[in-house]
């Protein structure tokens, strides 16, 4: 059954490194996502189209996301951020 979504609507995915040098993602507020793999390059890579393809089943409505970058992507990393567990925003928005 498809539940009403906002038009627009933002999260945030939990990055954490993986003792063997792999990544894990996962978002608190989107239920069922979670994503690791011992190639972090995987997980990144794979974590729109994840999210995409949840949300778009938990709204039955098409959905797209896409990553907020961080002020310290914008300032070209001139801000130093914490790797073991990095929280970033993504957008959701309904395709229409």
């Amino acid at each position: 059954m498809a539940s009403k979504a906002p038009k627009e609507f933002i999260f945030y995915v939990i990055f954490e490194d993986r003792e063997d040098g792999g990544l894990r993602a996962r978002s608190p507020q989107v239920p069922n996502f979670y994503l690791s793999h011992s190639n972090a390059d995987l997980v990144r890579k794979d974590v729109e189209p994840a999210l995409a393809t949840i949300l778009s089943e938990m709204y039955g409505l098409p959905m797209s996301v896409r990553h907020v970058p961080a002020l310290s992507e914008v300032l070209d990393q001139q801000i130093p951020m914490p790797h073991v567990c990095d929280q970033q925003s993504y957008v959701g928005h309904i395709h229409r």
